[in-house]
C-alpha cells in the first residue's frame, strides 16, 4: 500500500532526473514513425502487430529486432527503466531493476513459428543489405544459391556476429510459463529490454475454448504481465479474423477472437497492403517491393499516426516511401 503525497513526491523526483539525464524513454525501432510518436518502444509495455498472412509482419519485426540490438551495442546500455524503485514494496522486483546497471542490455526473439535455419537467414540478409547494399533472396540462400555475393554476405555475418551478441533467439518454448522461466535465467545475466513473440496465434493454449476468445484474453495477460515483471517491452505479432482478410483497410476489430488483446494492448500497430501492390500481387505479379500502410491505431498517451513503408520483398529491407518516390 502507498500514501499518495509519497508516490508523487518519488515519480515528480524520478521524471525530474529522466528529464535532466535525457535518457533514452524506449528501445528504438528504426521506423520513424514509431521512434518519433513513441520515443521508442518504451518498458513495461505492450504492444500488438496486426496484419494479414504475408503481409510482411515477420520481416518488420525482424528489422525492428536488429535495429533495437545494433543501438544497444551502440549505446553500450539499454533505456531507462519504466520502475520507480521507490514506489513497490516487492523486493524482487526491487532486485531485478537495481542490478541492471552491470548486465548486457539485448532483445529476446521468441520464435514460434520459423525454424533455426530460417530465422538466422532472414537476420543474415536484411543486414547484408543494410552493410552492403546487396539485396541476397532469403530462400535462395537457404538453398545454396548466392555463392557469387559470398564477399557481401560475409560482410553480413560479420555485422550479425558484432550484434548478435545483444540477441537472444527462443525456439522450445510452447506456453508463457515455459517462455517466463527462460527470461527468468536471461534476466539473472542480462538486462531484457525488449521481447519480440513471433507469433501470438501459436502460443500453445493455456484456456481451451471453442472459438479461442478465451485463450487469447489469457494469454494477453500473461504477456502484459511479463512486460511489467521483467521491467521491458514485449511486443507481439497478432492474426487478422477472416471479416479482416477479406477488408482492403483493417481495423481493430479485426483483431482474431475479440477484444481481449485490443484492450490489453497499450500500443497497436496495424499493417496492410497498399491498394496498387495488393491488386498486382492479387494478379499474380512476382513482386521485388510492395508498399505498405503501417498505421498506429491505438495508443496510451500518444497521439496516433500513420506511415507509409516500402518493403524489398526478398530480403526484408524497409525503407520509408517517401526516399523511394525521390529516387
Amino acid at each position: 500500500m502507498h500514501f499518495l503525497d509519497t508516490l508523487s513526491e518519488t515519480i515528480l523526483r524520478e521524471l525530474s532526473r529522466r528529464a535532466e539525464s535525457k535518457e533514452p524513454i524506449g528501445v528504438p525501432t528504426g521506423i520513424g514513425m514509431i521512434d518519433e510518436t513513441l520515443g521508442g518502444l518504451a518498458r513495461q509495455t505492450l504492444s500488438y502487430l496486426v496484419g494479414d498472412s504475408g503481409v510482411g509482419k515477420s520481416w518488420l519485426v525482424t528489422a525492428i529486432l536488429l535495429h533495437a540490438a545494433g543501438w544497444l551495442q551502440q549505446q553500450g546500455k539499454g533505456p531507462a527503466s519504466a520502475y520507480v524503485v521507490g514506489t513497490t514494496d516487492n523486493a524482487s522486483y526491487r532486485r531485478r531493476v537495481q542490478s541492471k546497471t552491470n548486465k548486457r542490455s539485448i532483445v529476446v526473439f521468441w520464435s514460434l513459428e520459423m525454424a533455426e535455419a530460417m530465422v538466422v537467414t532472414r537476420m543474415l540478409v536484411q543486414l547484408t543489405k543494410q552493410v552492403t547494399g546487396v539485396s541476397l533472396d532469403s530462400g535462395k540462400l537457404l538453398r545454396g544459391q548466392h555463392v557469387e555475393e559470398l564477399d557481401a554476405l560475409v560482410q553480413g555475418y560479420q555485422r550479425m556476429k558484432i550484434i548478435g551478441q545483444h540477441i537472444a533467439v527462443v525456439f522450445r518454448d510452447q506456453t508463457v510459463d515455459d517462455f517466463r522461466n527462460t527470461l527468468q535465467e536471461l534476466s539473472l545475466k542480462y538486462d531484457v529490454c525488449l521481447v519480440v513473440v513471433d507469433y501470438f496465434r501459436l502460443i500453445q493454449d493455456i484456456v481451451e475454448s471453442p472459438t479461442g476468445a478465451g485463450r487469447q484474453e489469457k494469454v494477453s495477460r500473461e504477456l502484459m504481465a511479463i512486460a511489467r515483471e521483467f521491467d521491458t517491452h514485449v511486443l507481439s505479432i497478432f492474426d487478422l479474423n477472416r471479416e479482416g482478410q477479406k477488408s482492403k483497410r483493417p481495423h481493430l476489430y479485426h483483431m482474431k477472437w475479440g477484444t481481449g488483446a485490443h484492450f490489453d494492448g497499450d500500443y497497436i500497430f496495424i499493417m496492410w497492403l497498399d491498394e496498387d501492390s495488393c491488386k498486382r500481387k492479387a494478379a499474380g505479379e512476382n513482386l521485388e517491393s510492395v508498399q505498405l500502410n503501417l498505421e498506429l491505431a491505438k495508443a496510451r498517451n500518444a497521439p496516433l499516426a500513420q506511415t507509409r513503408l516500402i518493403l524489398e520483398t526478398c530480403c526484408g529491407h524497409f525503407e520509408p516511401y517517401y526516399q523511394r518516390e525521390v529516387e
